[in-house]
């Protein structure tokens, strides 16, 4: 079984071609591979040339622990298994030395190492949602806020006109203010706004 992973790094490995191989004009290669454990080239790392490998892979928000032997290398279909691992992190850590209790250390550290690093990437994440929703909810109140103010100085505005204009009528100014020019006022303001809806409805009809 050894020699067939041998086989294969000396094909893909190295300075040799693969098509998940990337480097950045460094010393060092690195892999594009979603099982890589590592992220980079190397011997120990390739999911390809390993027929014993876990790794941890996000999908969703939900964290899985994806690992393969080399009982199942002979159906390529059915290698990899997958265990939904917990959101409590002390409890995902628990399941993972349950499945790799028999694992070499490397893939133990680094398999809990991919772990930690996908973990705060969600928390982050689930911060970063929940404090947008809030922003979002602070915007609207404040629009509304503003709005039923607007709303209210409206109200407060033709309350106060009807009351100046009940108050004209009931004789308590006398003489001191007429009445038609407040009549000719509203008249014109009147035939302003129906002059206005008039030409809004003429531009509809052209355009």
């Amino acid at each position: 079984m050894f020699d067939n992973e041998d086989l294969i790094w000396s094909i893909i490995g190295k300075k040799k071609f693969c098509c998940f191989k990337y480097n950045l004009h460094i010393n060092q290669n690195f892999c594009k591979n979603k099982f890589n454990l590592t992220g980079f080239c190397s011997r120990q790392s390739c999911p390809l040339a390993n027929n014993n490998y876990a790794t941890v892979i996000e999908k969703n928000g939900v964290l899985f622990l994806y690992f393969k032997t080399a009982l199942n290398s002979k159906f390529p279909c059915k290698s990899w298994k997958k265990i939904s691992l917990s959101r409590n992190f002390i409890k995902a850590v628990q399941q993972i030395d349950l499945h790799l209790a028999l694992w070499p250390r490397f893939f133990i550290n680094k398999v809990k190492l991919r772990l930690t690093k996908l973990n705060q990437i969600l928390i982050r994440s689930r911060i970063k949602n929940i404090e947008i929703k809030n922003s979002n909810l602070n915007f609207n109140l404040i629009n509304n806020k503003e709005e039923f103010k607007l709303t209210q100085k409206i109200k407060i505005e033709k309350m106060i006109e009807q009351e100046l204009l009940n108050r004209l009528h009931m004789g308590v100014y006398g003489d001191n203010y007429n009445l038609k020019p407040i009549y000719y006022w509203k008249k014109i303001n009147s035939e302003n706004k129906v002059k206005v809806k008039n030409s809004l409805q003429i531009k509809t009809i052209v355009i």
